[in-house]
């Protein structure tokens, strides 16, 4: 008799024992880009390392990197069952697909919630993508969704609380990201149902908590906070690609502490929900996101967006600029600083040019990496702007005027939507997942620099939003005579393409 896929908790999936155990094996293995980059700086510099760490220690370094870099998803429990996350049941049975699938999860019957405040009837997408979610509990979870920015993910959230009625914890990868759900979960459902533990809020008791990824990754176990939250029913988690990976982990599902498997915060909740612009990740750990979030159930991209009249039409363009520098590095990071971030030319182009669209009326975003770059920015701009960070610290603090180093973004991006603010500066603390959406038209300046998608995918995803405009402006930089810099603005091209249509080309004269 053939064997079955076992689903035996929320989060794990016990193996056929018939399976090939070398083709389990690679199937399941992953690559970690991170702990590879961190492998190749150490050797590079082995001598330095050797000083600061020692013969052994250096040893122990380079060993544990080898063996982080080389991933697997295939475990072995105590009594030698052979298991996986749940998640990938969809791409393991399509390659085994004449074994049964038998599900051992028990699903609470849901207590649907009246409105305090019914928010705007969901789209016909929305309704879509609802009944997909919510379909046929005999069905595997995890479920996942993956929309453009704009498109409304948060409003779907909120219908997942509602119909449920359970008790459920909702994560987000940010403070700023948190606070918005918080805020339109609360409308909706009411204060009495809704509690927030991030920013130094505790809310327990009630049926939905918020939080970030940061603020339960600090739960202990044995706390009253650990026997509310991890009794919950639903897990949901928003933007669930920009959380580490491990984060994201540990919290959804479990870790191994000492080559013991210990349940994370979230792991007994039968219904699991992760939502995302996009479900990707920059770092190899892409198998990891799947085992976490399984396959998208429901998928529709800027391009379906635009084309139904749901977002604004993205307009890109590339300006192509020198550098003057003849600064040379093997790090990435300090060309990047160097050519893009201190570059006179981008700086005085960028300024000028927000300057210029602000006094016509438009709404201008310029995205920054780094609180430095902004010092070299300011002297450029000659109308109002707000500066939206999440914090100084003592290596950035004296780049910025003494008024700058506190910061409010929730705030900022408020004034900047009610059209009070005509140009905003922002870091990452804005540049995924915020409702950027100023009551006209819109021009973004990307001052970021670097090949990650992900990142590229959620900075355009701040011009999306149709409110005001049916169109936008975004505005990117190739310093030219600088070969990875040239590279990485190439990729960004590819990007633009994959999104909606290729950058026009312009010079900053």
């Amino acid at each position: 008799m053939i064997g079955s896929f076992v689903i035996e908790t929320p989060t794990r999936l016990v193996l056929p024992p018939e399976l090939p155990q070398a083709l389990l094996a690679t199937m399941l293995s992953y690559r970690d880009k991170r702990a590879e980059f961190d492998l190749k700086r150490i050797k590079d510099r082995p001598s330095w390392h050797i000083q600061q760490l020692g013969e052994e220690g250096y040893q122990e370094v380079l060993q544990a990197l080898m063996d982080k870099a080389k991933g697997s998803l295939l475990f072995t429990g105590e009594d030698g069952t052979r298991w996986t996350y749940t998640g990938l049941l969809g791409m393991l049975h399509e390659h085994f697909p004449d074994y049964e699938i038998v599900n051992h999860v028990r699903y609470p019957a849901p207590h649907p919630l009246p409105w305090i405040k019914k928010p705007h009837p969901l789209r016909p997408y929305q309704i879509e993508a609802s009944d997909l979610l919510l379909g046929d509990t005999d069905q595997h979870y995890p479920r996942s969704v993956e929309m453009g920015t704009g498109l409304g993910k948060s409003r779907i959230i909120v219908e997942l609380e509602r119909t449920h009625g359970l008790r459920a914890v909702v994560m987000a990868p940010s403070t700023s990201i948190a606070g918005q759900l918080l805020s339109q979960a609360t409308a909706a459902l009411g204060a009495k149902n809704v509690g927030a533990y991030f920013d130094g809020k505790k809310q327990l008791g009630r049926l939905i908590t918020v939080g970030t990824a940061q603020s339960f990754t600090k739960v202990e176990r044995g706390t009253p906070a650990w026997a509310h939250l991890s009794g919950a029913q639903v897990c949901i988690a928003d933007e669930s690609h920009m959380c580490p990976a491990d984060t994201l982990a540990s919290v959804c599902l479990g870790e191994y502490v000492n080559k013991k498997w210990v349940a994370g915060l979230c792991a007994g909740a039968p219904y699991r929900y992760f939502f995302s612009g996009t479900q990707i990740r920059g770092d190899g750990l892409d198998l990891v996101l799947k085992g976490i979030i399984g396959d998208p159930l429901y998928v529709m991209s800027v391009r379906d967006g635009v084309e139904g009249q749901w977002l604004a039409k993205p307009h890109f363009v590339m300006v192509n600029v020198t550098s003057e520098s003849g600064v040379y590095s093997k790090d990435p990071n300090r060309m990047t600083r160097e050519h893009l971030y201190r570059n006179p030319q981008i700086n005085r182009f960028a300024g000028q040019t927000a300057s210029r669209f602000a006094a016509a009326g438009k709404f201008v975003l310029i995205l920054v990496d780094e609180l430095t770059q902004v010092q070299h920015l300011l002297p450029h701009l000659t109308v109002e702007y707000g500066l939206a960070h999440g914090g100084v610290t003592k290596d950035n603090k004296e780049s910025l005027p003494p008024g700058l180093h506190k910061s409010n973004p929730d705030a900022l991006v408020g004034r900047f939507n009610a059209g009070q603010l005509p140009c905003l500066i922002g870091t990452s603390c804005i540049g995924t997942g915020t409702d950027v959406k100023p009551p006209g038209q819109m021009v973004v300046l990307n001052l970021v620099g670097g090949r990650s998608e992900t990142q590229l995918r959620q900075a355009v995803g701040r011009g999306t939003r149709r409110e005001g405009k049916d169109h936008f402006l975004f505005m990117d930089f190739d310093v030219n005579n600088v070969e990875s810099l040239h590279r990485h603005a190439n990729d960004r091209r590819a990007i633009y393409t994959q999104i909606y249509e290729p950058a026009r080309e312009m010079s900053p004269s």
